[in-house]
């Protein structure tokens, strides 16, 4: 007897929280909802762009922010309201950023939303910030919780790697701006990552190491001397 009350007490659960995920989805459609998506690392909050650690020839990049809806997809693309936060924001739209009209493709259930970010003179000595949140639309109300807000520093501050006195000294010479610089374009950003934040096999440092001073040998053939932000000439050691 105890068994089958037990099996019953189970069962009327199961109904109970079944006819609740059932209201709750019917209620997601009749009044849907978005918000900004978790990533694998959790919510997303706050990111942080950098230009300095990009190719000089980049002078603009887009950031991604996913969006995923609570309800079902429509026949129709619907409007998303994403709109900047003005008494948060230093970063300057035209200037530092530029949005435009968001919208749900027909269909889906998540996007992403592009902001165009543009890399200027200021952002190598100053940091900006872009504060953004999901706002109710003619389409969407915003969803439950604080998967709303969206903030976005960018900045061009070229710095000294943390591990530049130990492990690249020997190999790359005494730091400099100018001399970081030449390396990111001639190595690539996602190269200069792994070497100033990552540990490396040593053939692999000595053959960047290589690569960059046949670089710079090209380059003082042609334009002569390379000279740093204090006017002292750069050298790559053999």
């Amino acid at each position: 007897m105890r068994k089958l009350t037990n099996l019953i007490l189970i069962c009327w659960i199961a109904c109970a929280l079944s006819s609740c995920e059932k209201a709750q989805i019917e209620s997601y459609q009749n009044d849907p909802r978005i918000h900004i998506m978790s990533g694998s690392g959790g919510r997303i909050t706050a990111v942080q762009y950098s230009f300095a650690i990009r190719n000089s020839s980049v002078i603009k990049d887009t950031v991604w922010v996913p969006v995923r809806i609570m309800g079902l997809a429509d026949a129709k693309p619907r409007k998303i309201n994403f709109q900047v936060v003005s008494s948060e924001t230093t970063a300057q739209e035209g200037k530092h950023f530029s949005l435009t009209d968001y919208t749900m493709p027909a269909g889906e259930y998540k996007t992403n939303l592009a902001i165009v970010i543009f890399r200027t003179p200021d952002l190598q000595d100053t940091e900006v910030k872009l504060q953004m949140k999901l706002l109710p639309s003619e389409d969407f109300e915003v969803g439950v919780g604080t998967n709303l807000d969206y903030s976005l520093t960018i900045n061009d501050i070229l710095s000294k790697p943390d591990n530049w006195d130990g492990t690249l000294q020997s190999r790359f010479g005494v730091f400099s701006k100018v001399k970081f610089r030449f390396m990111i374009d001639v190595l690539g950003s996602e190269v200069i990552q792994t070497i100033t934040t990552t540990s490396i096999l040593l053939n692999e440092l000595l053959y960047y190491k290589q690569k960059v001073r046949n670089a710079w040998i090209d380059y003082e053939q042609v334009h002569g001397p390379m000279l740093d932000e204090n006017n002292n000439p750069i050298t790559f050691p053999a």
